[in-house]
């Protein structure tokens, strides 16, 4: 949060910025050369979360000329993998390799300029996300899951409910950005300026991985579900003012 005041007899200008950069790796995994053997489940679990709130705003009062700029700028880089490397694993339950990513934003910035001659105004957000969400199977690995749990596991971001293997790769991103400025003066300039730029990359894939070889007491309802889902929902608005 940054805000700022300016009261001045003839100019004031009154800037005020905010600045937040995220960069997180979050990961799970069983390396290559691991044997892993379970009675029940076998789960690799990666899981990021960013709530993250800008708030920047301004005022400037003068005789004169009175000048007030806001800027809130938001950067997120994130990279969360879950994935089985080269390994062997056996479960006579579930096997779930499940890499989620949660992204909450808000950018908020304002500012008011009141000045009897000249009064200006401008107010910018811009919010950037990069994201890498990926769960696999690498090449060499050899996994069994023979289904035989008492519960299933959740797959499809949690649309679908399997006994077996599942592959799982979830990107939600919620973001949220205003921008207002206002300007009262026998000249006035007001500007508001919103931007959201978001490259999400969210991938699910076995490669070359040997899958349920071992059917010796495999239960019927064996399934492999593989799955990528990515949800966005963007709200921005820029308003300004001049009186």
């Amino acid at each position: 949060i940054a805000g700022v005041t300016s009261l001045a007899y003839d100019i004031a200008a009154g800037p005020s910025a905010e600045m937040s950069l995220v960069r997180t790796l979050t990961e799970a995994y069983i390396g290559s050369g691991a044997q892993v053997n379970a009675r029940k489940d076998v789960l690799v679990v990666a899981h990021g979360s960013e709530d993250i709130l800008a708030v920047t705003g301004g005022t400037t009062i003068a005789g004169d000329i009175a000048l007030a700029g806001s800027a809130g700028i938001i950067s997120l880089n994130t990279r969360t993998h879950a994935f089985i490397d080269g390994a062997k694993v056996n479960a006579e339950g579930n096997v779930l390799i499940s890499a989620d990513d949660m992204t909450d934003t808000d950018n908020v910035s304002g500012n008011g300029s009141l000045g009897l001659g000249v009064s200006a105004g401008a107010s910018h957000g811009v919010t950037l996300i990069q994201k890498d969400t990926e769960a696999w199977i690498a090449g060499g690995a050899e996994v069994n899951a023979k289904a035989n749990a008492a519960t299933g596991i959740d797959v499809f971001g949690g649309r679908a409910n399997i006994k077996g293997l599942g592959v799982e790769a979830v990107s939600r991103e919620d973001v949220f950005s205003l921008s207002t400025s206002g300007s009262v003066g026998a000249a006035t300039i007001a500007g508001a300026i919103n931007a959201a730029v978001i490259n999400a990359d969210t991938k699910a894939h076995i490669d070359g991985a040997l899958i349920n070889q071992d059917q010796a007491g495999a239960n019927a309802a064996q399934t492999v579900d593989v799955s990528a889902v990515d949800e966005t929902k963007i709200f921005g608005a820029a308003v300004d003012l001049t009186m």
